[in-house]
């Protein structure tokens, strides 16, 4: 039973693993550097913008009666939250709540792995974690709640289970016993997140990604260790720019090697759009006796995932050939890669819309116009229109709406009918609806959350000091009672 308060996210899917027997080498001498957040993340809203956003909400409200002044929600709930200061609770938010009950027998988008012994398979769906025996049968809920628990990763001895979770208010990483109690927070990170945990040989330490974030939400990565007990942790690689990813991290067996993808696509801005068919991520390996760092698996369609075999003598991946996710299997001594297995090609199936039977055209509630064109569909198949759930365009520049754009007659001329936009320019997108609506505009029906609530440092970054913010944030949209919130990582009060 999963209690869901606004929407269900997806996870990541994680190859199944299973690491054994020695323990690690000594980490580096490297000592974690002590956090430190960037200015401009701490910084509370210049006094002037939030002058400015009173003076607006002054405007835009309307006059108080004159027996008895109108009272100011927002203020009255700053204040009282400045009162009492109660702490976030992931699992016991406020506001109304109510179960989902699910009962399915396949999922998407899986983290998974196999526990040591081989009998049973640890994996995530819909935020909760669950095991099921390998021989199959019903699931087995570990973890429940509206907190988000994902990539579930056996100890090599068996007794733990280590996992990514937000209940603390952000992702980090936990384990808990192999049953699903006395969960333990490892890190306690409140700005540069972990997940992707993976144990070391002697189940005494775990690596995890951190994510940075400067000007873009999408971030970069480092690979750090940390006692399964808590602690700074030891910082094992170094991102090389502000956007370009660095994760997965994967131990060998015996410990001494560390396994990760890394985007070494040229330059230090991340783009959109790059050919899957190029290298776009390598799996590097670096050596921790020596700290020499060297790409290990590269190659036309990239490389991601590392896993190695139990044993020590493969390592597992998965390489883009043309337009299939492919799992290979690499031997360590020979160097031969060999393709396993191939995902499934994407097919769109359409479904064809039934022509009205020329008897019914003389019913009054069919009554067709006399000028209107008529097209034999005999013995063809009609297409329906096309819902484009997660479109992205401008409608504008500068607030200026055109009255003919290219961009909707190609949505339009692809079968493309309606169009939802997750975050675009509320002045330019709400317009361009309404617009739209009073029939001035040729182009797909619009609807859009309006202007993204974006986490890195740009000029439309927002900053949610509270949680009255985030309710007049969202009131003052037209599409009042959804948002996109981009990659904010946290769930906690102060973002």
């Amino acid at each position: 039973m999963k209690r869901i308060l606004l929407s269900l996210l997806a996870s990541l899917i994680v190859i199944s693993a299973v690491p054994a027997q020695t323990p690690p080498t000594p980490p580096t001498d490297k000592k974690a550097e002590p956090k430190k957040p960037e200015k401009a993340e701490q910084e509370p809203r210049p006094a002037s913008q939030e002058q400015q956003k009173q003076d607006s909400q002054k405007k835009d409200a309307p006059p108080p009666s004159a027996s008895q002044p109108s009272p100011n929600p927002i203020a009255a709930e700053r204040a009282a939250e400045k009162k009492e200061d109660k702490k976030w609770d992931v699992n016991n938010p406020p506001g109304p709540q109510y179960d989902v009950p699910i009962d399915v027998t396949e999922g998407t988008w899986l983290s998974l792995d196999v526990s040591p012994d081989g009998n049973e398979i640890a994996f995530d769906l819909l935020g909760d974690i669950y095991t099921i025996p390998m021989s199959g049968g019903d699931a087995k809920a570990l973890t429940t709640g509206i907190a988000w628990d994902m990539q579930p990763r056996y100890s090599p001895n068996g007794k733990w289970i280590a996992f990514t979770s937000d209940r603390a208010g952000g992702d980090n990483i936990w384990i808990m016993n192999r049953d699903g109690s006395k969960p333990q927070q490892v890190t306690k990170e409140t700005f540069r997140l972990t997940n992707e945990p993976y144990w070391s040989p002697d189940s005494e330490y775990l690596v995890a990604r951190k994510h940075f974030t400067a000007e873009r939400s999408l971030g970069a990565g480092e690979v750090w260790l940390y006692h399964r007990s808590g602690g700074e942790g030891l910082q094992l690689t170094k991102k090389r720019t502000e956007q370009k990813d660095t994760g997965e991290p994967a131990l060998s067996p015996d410990g001494r090697y560390l396994y990760y993808s890394d985007d070494t696509t040229p330059g230090a801005i991340y783009q959109y759009n790059k050919d899957p068919n190029t290298q776009i991520y390598v799996i590097q390996r670096l050596d921790r006796q020596t700290g020499e760092i060297e790409p290990f698996v590269t190659g036309p369609g990239g490389s991601v995932r590392p896993t190695p075999s139990p044993d020590g003598k493969s390592l597992a991946f998965i390489r883009r050939v043309r337009y299939k996710s492919t799992l290979f299997i690499l031997d360590l001594e020979s160097g031969k890669e060999t393709p396993i297995a191939r995902g499934p090609t994407a097919v769109m199936r359409l479904r064809s819309m039934t022509t009205v039977p020329s008897s019914m055209t003389s019913s009054p509630s069919t009554a067709i116009p006399a000028d209107a064109k008529v097209i034999d569909v005999a013995g063809k198949t009609s297409m329906p229109g096309i819902v484009d759930v997660h479109w992205h365009g401008p409608m504008g520049a500068d607030e200026i709406i055109p009255q003919q754009s290219w961009i909707n007659y190609a949505a339009l001329a692809f079968g493309v009918t309606t169009l939802h936009d997750p975050s675009n320019n509320s002045s330019e997108i709400f317009t361009a609806a309404e617009i739209l609506r009073a029939g001035q505009l040729l182009r797909p029906p619009i609807f859009s959350h309006g202007q993204i609530l974006y986490s890195a440092k740009d000029q439309i970054k927002a900053d949610l000091d509270s949680l009255a913010e985030r309710s007049s944030t969202l009131l003052d949209r037209p599409s009042a009672g959804y948002e996109k919130s981009h990659r904010r990582g946290r769930r906690s009060l102060i973002d």
